[in-house]
């Protein structure tokens, strides 16, 4: 079933990253029509000084697949 991974800078607490992964799993489940409890979420702390190696550099490898809020309104 749907895996969604969330990669952020670091500074959130474990229950706000539970809270994070609750609500992305109850908003997709209907989109994707499947049960929000087959749904797994993975969350990553990024340091700030490493966002741009490692999250931009693999965004622009894979534009194709990349959604931004501006691309989906």
């Amino acid at each position: 079933m749907p895996h969604i991974t969330v990669e952020m800078l670091p500074g959130r607490t474990p229950e706000v990253k539970k809270a994070i992964a609750k609500e992305v799993m109850e908003r997709v489940a209907p989109l994707a029509k499947v049960p929000a409890d087959s749904i797994t979420v993975t969350i990553h702390d990024i340091a700030k000084e490493d966002w741009d190696q490692v999250v931009e550099e693999r965004n622009h490898k894979d534009e194709e697949h990349l959604y931004t809020y501006e691309s989906v309104k």
